[in-house]
């Protein structure tokens, strides 16, 4: 019985296991003629210099291993954020989401043309760089690399077609799952990693040792804390529901127990470090490929720049967080249809008037709540930042990986409570069907 009530859930539980399964299998396939321990030599000498660590946390550790998906998805989550902006920027693409099916579908099939452009530039520029390294790559001709830019973009879309699978078949969104498990199956490594560090007296040795180790501690459950906390969070904005009775001790009573609208602090969930990572990733990569190992040249120097530790990069990586932080929410939500919902509904929000006053209202909260979680953002990512540069902390165990990881466990539970419910529901009807 609970079998035929749930099969659909055990489908899609399934189909995700089953996906999962291949991509991490994939990660472990690198590219033909990679000389895999040169490479895994090179990425543990700069786990935690600029994007290289960053890439390799996203892609699921496919990067250390220069797996044909060492690039990840990270070139269409690039795409989608140029396709967005461009939305703004002109009106033909913004037209386009409101023609429904088809609209969404046009949209898509630029994004993944985008994603084909990009996806040849991230992979090129990883190919060039590592072709400078010695003993890398065991062929340097024009073909072979040509071979290898083919394989690292056909891992990237075999990942977006896998995610776009896990949505409409499995459960959650799938490019998040993928995300979301790359960065989990780094977590027990991570954890030993630290652990290590912390018994072989890395940061320091005798009550100062223990005192750092607890702190670092602290400061990893007290990111975890607050980003539930704040991931769970809603602004109540109370608003009162009208009633046509000739009873005015039950207009009364309806006053007295107002509902409410409940605002979500953080509209714009993990997409704003993601957007700023990706907006860093892109134009290093690209630098990558004029570097050429010098050191004095304009290019070596802005390519410093985008690594951790530099006052630009910090700079570049806030001002990117708190512009997306607002872009997101600006292009998402909008206060003139909630406004509007209320209205219909025949209720209002006590002391603003319907219409301009209302929209004028929600507009304020919302801007103060994107004030706030831009806030949040940037002490839960750059945080992390400054503990990879001082204590070589994994990302792990903070930044966009805590974001992505609580995020989408709480995207997962939601489906999985959604389709329990919808089972439910549907046995509950079949049941009064039988019964008339």
């Amino acid at each position: 019985m609970i079998k035929n009530n749930y099969s659909e859930l055990f489908q899609r539980l399934r189909f995700l296991l089953l996906t999962l399964l291949v991509y991490r299998l994939g990660v472990h396939i690198p590219v033909p003629g990679v000389n895999v321990d040169s490479i895994a030599a090179l990425f543990n000498s700069k786990q935690s210099a600029g994007f290289i660590g960053l890439l390799n946390v996203f892609s699921g550790g496919a990067a250390a291993k220069f797996s044909v998906m060492a690039i990840g998805v990270m070139p269409y989550i690039s795409a989608s954020i140029v396709m967005q902006l461009a939305s703004v920027a002109f009106p033909t693409l913004e037209a386009l989401k409101k023609e429904g099916e088809w609209g969404k579908k046009r949209l898509a099939f630029y994004s993944r043309w985008l994603t084909l452009a990009l996806a040849i530039v991230q992979s090129a520029g990883i190919v060039i760089t590592l072709s400078n390294q010695s003993n890398v790559l065991y062929d340097t001709s024009m073909l072979f690399l040509f071979s290898c830019i083919i394989s690292l973009v056909a891992g990237t879309f075999f990942l977006v077609w896998l995610g776009e699978g896990i949505t409409i078949h499995g459960i959650g969104n799938g490019l998040s799952v993928l995300i979301f498990s790359g960065i989990v199956s780094g977590l027990p490594g991570a954890v030993t990693n630290f652990f290590s560090l912390i018994s072989s007296g890395h940061y320091g040795s005798g009550i100062i040792g223990i005192l750092k180790s607890l702190f670092l501690i602290f400061i990893i459950l007290a990111s975890v804390v607050t980003v539930v906390f704040f991931e769970k969070a809603f602004r109540k904005v109370p608003v009162l529901y009208a009633r046509k009775s000739n009873d005015h001790k039950q207009i009364a009573l309806e006053r007295q127990r107002p509902n409410y609208l409940p605002l979500k602090v953080n509209v714009a969930g993990a997409m704003p470090p993601i957007f700023a990572s990706s907006l860093i990733i892109l134009p290093a990569t690209v630098f990558q490929w004029f570097s050429s190992g010098a050191t004095d040249s304009t290019v070596s120097m802005v390519l410093r720049w985008f690594t951790p530790g530099q006052p630009a990069y910090f700079i570049l990586y806030a001002v990117a967080i708190v512009f997306f932080s607002f872009f997101y929410v600006a292009i998402q939500y909008n206060p003139k249809d909630t406004a509007e919902n209320i209205k219909k509904s025949g209720a209002v929000i006590p002391g603003y008037r319907p219409g301009i006053q209302t929209i004028a209202f929600i507009e304020s909260v919302i801007l103060r709540l994107t004030f706030l979680s831009a806030i949040y953002m940037l002490s839960v990512c750059l945080l992390p930042e400054f503990l990879v540069l001082f204590y070589n902390l994994p990302f792990y165990f903070g930044g966009t990986s805590l974001l992505i990881v609580v995020l989408v466990s709480f995207d997962l539970i939601s489906s999985i409570q959604h389709h329990i419910f919808s089972s439910k529901y549907d046995s509950l009807v079949k049941k009064v069907a039988l019964a008339k």
